[in-house]
């Protein structure tokens, strides 16, 4: 192995070690880290020839030796000295390091945005200093600019895949996310409530204003109030009278057809009575068993009610269907007003529910009105549940 390559492994097993004991909680583990640690830096130091990397092991061993005020004179002898921006990046890193030993959070932050800055000049992604920035920025209370500095480390270690990096600024993240949310969130409700006394101020201002002009134009107001009343109560008036009209009609019309009833019942009863009188007792039983005289009259009950319905729900039929998919739809025959199943639902819409009554007044059978309303419910684009509410709405 070449002295190179063995300068190379011993600062790997070095920089491995003290990552460990970074990330360890119990104090025997730190303390045996470290100390291995120490001792591949001890290697590395010894294979190294005088100049800036020599210098910069040496620091880094009077650090761990809680030798900081030695180790920054070091350091910045050659700062004076070595020009080289690679070297200067790692005396200014180191040199934080020992001012943060020596509790000198200033000097710390300023060396740690030297370094930072030389990371940016020369396209570093994979570094530790501005993440260290970031949390001494937040120690100190700008959480501005620490949250901006950890989420671009944070971006920039996902970029390279640096999983080190990653887990380094995850737990500074952490704490930095919820302190600066907290702070977005109080400066969210400190906005808010200026804005509420804003508007406050504002409702007050024209309230004032509108009070002034309420009292120059009171009688133009009124004026204006009594138009817009009267137009509102000729509206009413016609409505009503319209109301009216309809009632009018629909009462002539039911009277009208009660009496054409009574004048069928009555040409039925005299029909049967020349029966019975011309003896034909065989017929006129025919003609009580006939089913004939009931048929017609219901039909034409059915026909009068569809178009009384009509009249009045002229868009039933398809506000009706509106609340059924496209393929389970009921549309009357070309020479229908309405179906059977259609009928069924109008009687709800006028607000007969119950199953037996609408059996009784469209003489249908119990089973059948209860099949029409069940296979309904079930096709409904809302639900069951709400399917008739909705037709009752129509």
């Amino acid at each position: 192995m070449t002295e190179g390559m063995r300068r190379y492994y011993y600062s790997v097993y070095a920089n491995y070690y003290a990552y460990l004991a970074n990330y360890h909680q119990v104090e025997e583990l730190d303390r045996k880290y470290k100390n291995l640690s120490d001792l591949y830096r001890d290697s590395v130091f010894m294979l190294l020839p005088p100049g800036t990397d020599r210098e910069i092991i040496f620091a880094d061993k009077l650090i761990f030796s809680h030798k900081p005020e030695e180790a920054i004179q070091k350091l910045k002898e050659q700062l004076r000295t070595n020009k080289d921006t690679k070297r200067r990046v790692y005396l200014y890193y180191v040199l934080s390091d020992a001012y943060a030993m020596c509790n000198d959070s200033i000097s710390q932050m300023y060396y740690l945005a030297q370094t930072a800055i030389q990371d940016l000049h020369m396209s570093v992604r994979e570094y530790a200093a501005l993440q260290k920035l970031g949390w001494q920025l937040y120690k100190q209370g700008n959480l501005e600019r620490a949250y901006n500095y950890l989420r671009c480390s944070m971006n920039d270690a996902f970029d390279c895949n640096s999983r080190l990096r990653f887990a380094e600024i995850k737990d500074y993240s952490i704490v930095v996310n919820k302190a600066y949310i907290d702070m977005q969130n109080q400066k969210y409700v400190t906005m808010r409530r200026t804005v509420i006394v804003t508007v406050m101020l504002v409702v007050v201002m024209l309230a004032s204003i509108i009070m002034l002009v309420y009292w120059m134009k009171k009688l133009q107001r009124m004026k204006r109030l009594l138009a817009e009343n009267n137009e509102q109560l000729t509206i009413t008036n016609h409505n009503l009278a319209i109301t009216g009209k309809i009632k009018e009609a629909y009462i002539g019309r039911y009277l009208s057809h009660c009496v054409e009833y009574i004048e069928k019942l009555d040409q039925y009863r005299r029909s049967l009575v020349k029966l019975a009188m011309a003896s034909k007792i065989e017929e006129l039983f025919k003609t009580l068993r006939s089913e004939k005289f009931i048929k017609e009259e219901r039909e034409n009950f059915y026909k009068e009610f569809d178009r009384s319905f009509l009249d009045l729900f002229p868009n039933f039929v398809n506000d009706f269907n509106q609340l059924l998919p496209e393929d389970q739809r009921t549309y009357p025959k070309p020479d229908e007003l309405l179906n059977t199943e259609l009928r069924v639902f109008t009687l709800i819409r006028l607000g007969v529910t119950e199953t037996a009554n609408i059996a009784y007044f469209l003489g249908y059978s119990l089973s059948t009105v209860y099949n029409y309303r069940s296979r309904f419910r079930l096709k409904a684009l809302h639900g069951k549940d709400l399917f008739e509410q909705e037709v009752m709405a129509l």
